[in-house]
């Protein structure tokens, strides 16, 4: 009944083109189904259409070149309903792969081999190369051709070309995320990671461990893309030098510390010093489990203090503790608290003004 109604709507359409061309024979409106999948005037304007109206045509229709031929010109994809003889037929499956390459898969096996077939194919969508002999994934021609189309088909090369440092480049030039494919010989071609980091930082983690582990090269990524300290080898990770380079442009830099640098107030100033912003992230806390929580808060807490307070930086030291609910500590400092008594900007952080302001006056009072 489906096939009844669709085919029927395509009648509807021939029937109305007819009327707009100079009317209609009283014939075509008594067709039944059968003599309407028959009738090669009423599949070709069905077919002209939409080509996957083939489907409802006769066996003979399907096998009727000039029908076939207007259906996959106008989708590729309805090759699959042509009779064997047209999968077959050259001219035929030329037209629907360069209507739309994936065409092929729908093609004689003898014209899956054929090299004008296959090219016009990965030049319409160079992913078709997944599914193309092995002869072809080995052809630096096609699989160049394939890159250039469309730089996702580098996964479908074979092991040999991906070793190909033209095609492979040709790829990360558009996705550096492909590196992922390269072969791990060109994952340590300084010129390639380079080029794909370009298009992509994060290609980086697919850098070989030569590279990740040369702190020259690392260097020279960190200076522009400091998020990809994270994957750099864990004798660099302890590298100050490395640290203080990544940390310019990258905040989270502190969470991926060693715990012995983590307690080094020194280099933390100069991590602060490099990059204001990297002190207050506190989310890398939190990667820490519930036991070993709170004794590395406290000390995270403790540096911060030190931190600031050796930079003299009164509003930053201010700002900290009241934002990790330690503001007993300022009242335990004359200078906070003179600070915090003079800057309006403080005003609304408590919820209580006059009970604030008469422990400040003891505080003043205590540490005079």
């Amino acid at each position: 009944m489906n096939y009844e109604k669709k085919y029927l709507k395509y009648k509807q359409k021939y029937l109305k083109l007819k009327n707009q061309h100079g009317g209609v024979s009283e014939r075509y409106r008594k067709k039944t189904l059968h003599e309407l999948k028959e009738d090669k005037d009423v599949v070709l304007a069905a077919v002209n259409q939409n080509g996957f109206a083939l489907i409802y045509a006769s066996d003979n229709l399907k096998a009727d070149k000039e029908v076939v031929l207007a259906a996959v010109n106008q989708n590729g994809f309805a090759l699959t309903y042509a009779s064997d003889n047209l999968t077959a037929d050259k001219e035929v499956v030329l037209a629907a792969v360069n209507q739309n390459g994936f065409a092929l898969r729908y093609a004689s096996d003898n014209l899956k081999e054929d090299e004008e077939v296959v090219f016009a194919a990965i030049k319409q969508d160079g992913l078709v190369l997944e599914y193309v002999p092995n002869k072809f994934k080995e052809d630096k021609e096609v699989v160049l051709t394939a890159v250039n189309q469309n730089a996702l088909a580098l996964e479908y090369a074979s092991d040999k070309l991906k070793n190909n440092l033209k095609i492979v480049l040709t790829a990360v030039k558009n996705k550096g995320i492909l590196l992922e494919y390269a072969s791990n010989e060109l994952k340590k071609n300084w010129e390639l990671v380079l080029v794909a980091i370009q298009d992509d930082a994060d290609a980086f983690r697919y850098a070989s461990n030569e590279l990740k582990a040369d702190k020259k090269f690392v260097l020279i990524v960190l200076q522009k893309y400091g998020s990809q300290f994270i994957h750099v080898s864990d004798k660099l990770k302890k590298d100050k030098q490395v640290i203080l380079t990544a940390v310019e442009n990258y905040n989270y830099v502190l969470q991926y510390l060693s715990n012995e640098l983590k307690k080094d107030t020194e280099f933390l100033i100069e991590c602060y010093k490099k990059n204001k912003e990297t002190i207050y992230i506190n989310e890398f806390i939190a990667k820490f489990d519930e036991q070993e929580q709170g004794n590395y808060n406290n000390i995270f807490i403790e540096n911060n203090i030190n931190i600031l307070h050796l930079l003299e930086n009164k509003e930053g030291l201010c700002d900290f503790l009241i934002n990790n609910n330690l503001s007993n500590i300022i009242f335990k400092n004359k200078k906070l608290t003179e600070y915090l008594k003079n800057n309006k900007k403080y005003d609304n952080l408590f919820w209580d003004k006059k009970m604030i302001g008469s422990i400040i006056n003891i505080a003043l009072k205590q540490n005079s």
